[in-house]
């Protein structure tokens, strides 16, 4: 019995121990004005792991955090620090040097918002700040910076200014900054769902030389330059964001291993420039640019380039709907891509070392007499293509040793294919309509077989070589005679 009693009361000073340590573990909780008449006598006093709960609702401080792991909230909506201080001036509401503090739910009017300083896991969360003088919003050069569920309005500089790792920036709201909205030096950057508009002088998102950004669902509007810069950084992810109205390309993006995919651009410069190893643009829509909508380079590292199921759509001052440089070692893939009503080409294509061309259509391109398909290419693959209603020929093909099939041309305004080169394979293809030539071969050893052509100014003409004729179709009978020669190859 006396050793239950003991073994008893072992457990009840265990779980009054446990008890006690949760509740230290917790923290204090320390009241401003019931405790403490300052913000900063309160942090003065305060232990790490402690809360500050603000209720005064108007406080003209510069408050200086250095112990860690403090939560300095409103206790109520409505609370605001105000960093203009009469005899002090303009400074920071909050200069932290302490890691793994908060800022939550108050309002920060004048003064020069939050200063992070190195800190890691320095929080600003529900937290406005309006009207912001001469300095960022908020700054963090530490790991781990996170804005959350805040409103950054008027900001002097930067929005947000990230110069740690693993930086966040969460379902908030920035407007009407002088300079970029959210600038970002740091790797494996997330920012996400956020609303931004009018980045005066600068970008709405500019990664700039860090790795793995993932820049995700958010919308921009009226930026000063580009909706996203990611400037040098490699492996970025930038996926189905919105914007409307940005003064340079939509998304602008440089680096090793870029994915842009699901996005959506109006009214800007131009669309998409990709520049780096093995860049992909997947389902992007672009509307209303100036030029280029997709613009894709690719000098070094190219296989795995892919360029698929992106719209372009009415694009002025000679913009061509996708044009893509890979001139690097591997090949691209340029499919299931639709371009619509623009003043260039529609497709712009230099691929000197092969690729696949595959299932895209161009309608209304080259108000400049400009081609549907302006094919600069060696060892390519073309098939299931359509150009309608170009400006200039349907496709212009130049290269060697390229396979172009079931591919169709229709009321373009020069030649449906205009082939030149050495040793191309037209198989299948159709061409109807065209104000000039159907099928023009003006290369050497071209091999064509099974192609129709119809209702064309002249339905198939030849000033080169073929090497191959077989069973073409040409409405108007010059069947490729004049008045180029036919080489019979061996069968």
């Amino acid at each position: 019995m006396d050793g239950s009693r003991s073994f008893g009361l072992v457990l009840a000073g265990i779980a009054l121990s446990l008890l006690f340590l949760g509740t230290s573990a917790q923290g204090a909780v320390r009241k401003v004005p019931q405790q403490y008449p300052t913000i900063q006598a309160a942090v003065n006093a305060a232990n790490p792991g402690d809360t500050i709960a603000i209720s005064k609702k108007r406080n003209f401080e510069h408050v200086a955090v250095s112990t860690p792991r403090l939560v300095i909230k409103g206790a109520k909506r409505g609370v605001f620090v105000d960093g203009f201080v009469e005899g002090t001036g303009s400074g920071h509401q909050f200069d932290i040097n302490a890691n793994r503090v908060r800022i939550a739910n108050l309002e920060l009017r004048h003064g020069s918002g939050i200063n992070c300083n190195t800190s890691d896991r320095c929080v600003a969360s529900k937290v406005r700040f309006k009207g912001l003088s001469d300095n960022d919003c908020f700054y963090s050069g530490g790991n781990d910076a996170r804005v959350l569920r805040s409103t950054l309005t008027g900001c002097g500089y930067y929005g947000v200014e990230i110069g740690g790792d693993n930086g966040k920036v969460l379902r908030s709201t920035i407007r009407r900054v002088d300079e970029d909205c959210i600038y970002i030096t740091g790797n494996d950057a997330v920012v996400r769902n956020n609303d931004i508009r009018a980045c005066e002088d600068g970008e709405g998102v500019h990664i700039k030389g860090g790795d793995n950004a993932r820049v995700e669902g958010n919308r921009f509007a009226n930026t000063g330059s580009t909706f996203v810069w990611v400037d040098g950084g490699d492996r970025a992810k930038v996926l189905r964001n919105r914007g409307v109205g940005g003064w340079d390309y939509c998304y602008y993006l440089t680096g090793a291993r870029i994915r842009a995919e699901g996005n959506r651009g109006r009214t800007c410069e131009g669309g998409f420039y990709l520049s780096g190893n093995s860049p992909k643009a997947i389902a992007n829509r672009i509307v209303d640019a100036e030029s280029d909508a997709f613009e894709i380079d690719c000098f070094a590292t190219c296989a795995g380039t892919v360029v698929k199921g992106n719209v372009a759509r009415h694009l002025s001052n000679d913009g061509d709907g996708v044009e893509v440089a890979v001139s690097g070692s591997g090949k691209a893939l340029i499919q299931n891509n639709r371009v619509f009503d623009v003043a260039g080409y529609g497709f712009d294509l230099y691929l000197p070392n092969g690729g696949r061309v595959i299932g895209n259509t161009t309608r209304d391109a080259g108000w400049e007499q400009e081609d549907g398909f302006y094919l600069s290419a060696t060892n390519v693959t073309v098939k299931r293509n359509k150009a309608m209603g170009s400006g200039g020929d349907g496709f212009w093909i130049t290269g060697d040793d390229g396979l172009f099939e079931d591919n169709v041309a229709r009321n373009n305004h020069g030649d449906g294919f205009d082939v030149f080169g050495h040793a191309n394979r037209l198989i299948g293809n159709v061409a109807q309509g065209n104000k000039a030539d159907g099928i023009e071969n003006e290369a050497t050893d071209t091999v064509l077989r099974r192609n129709r052509a119809s209702g064309n100014r002249r339905d198939c003409a030849n000033s080169g070589t073929i090497a191959v004729k077989q069973r073409n179709r040409c409405a108007d009978k010059s069947n490729f005679k004049q008045p180029g020669t036919l080489r019979k190859a061996a069968r």
